[in-house]
């Protein structure tokens, strides 16, 4: 089974990162409204993701992500 960590961004430019098994689903998920965090902000357009062997190996990578700044726009190609 592979994880990804990805990255979406809503019209208003706001980006938002997390993890999952299926981005496909993920994405329709924030699109519905579904997740609370980002159901104000809709709708939702992928940006990027990246695949991982493992669950643990998704979540370091988002933490990471959502730790540094830099590492964020560096992995976005923004900075």
């Amino acid at each position: 089974m592979n994880f990804a960590v990805y990255a979406i961004r809503a019209n208003n430019g706001r980006i938002y990162i997390g993890q999952t098994e299926n981005i496909a689903h993920r994405l329709d998920a924030h699109n519905r409204g579904v997740v609370q965090s980002t159901k104000a902000d809709r709708p939702w357009s992928w940006i990027k993701s990246e695949n991982f062997e493992t669950r643990e190996q998704s979540r370091y990578f988002e933490w990471q992500l959502k730790r540094s700044r830099g590492k964020r726009l560096k992995w976005l190609g923004e900075k």
